[in-house]
């Protein structure tokens, strides 16, 4: 995976909050020690809409979740669920902020001016 800028847990947020991607985009935050982990644990933040049921900004977690199937091989299926960390990561110096879109696809530093045309 190619590097990105590390940055504190604050300011990772405050690009999720302040800056918009590019169309058909969604920017997550992340920490590079979370990249070998089978789950590949995203941080998300939703802004709620007419439809939804909160009326605050929140954020989530997103993991894929590994089911082993006799034989045949193994499903991944997306878990998503209220953020809950750690003191060490709140207060760690390594985050980063990607992009991914509807099909899976990631881009690296989200927040740099390469992040490019998403097409």
């Amino acid at each position: 995976m190619t590097t990105s800028p590390l940055m504190s847990f604050g300011k990772a947020l405050d690009i999720l909050k302040d800056q918009q991607p590019p169309n058909g985009w969604t920017y997550f935050m992340t920490r590079p020690s979370w990249y070998g982990s089978e789950a590949k644990p995203k941080v998300f933040l939703q802004r709620p809409d007419e439809h939804s049921k909160m009326t605050m900004p929140y954020l989530y977690m997103e993991k894929d979740e590994h089911h082993s199937k006799h034989v045949i091989g193994e499903t991944v299926k997306k878990v998503r669920f209220p953020l809950d960390l750690s003191c060490e990561s709140i207060l760690a110096d390594d985050w980063v902020v990607n992009a991914i879109n509807k099909a899976g696809q990631v881009k690296v530093g989200a927040n740099q001016d390469h992040l490019g045309d998403p097409a």
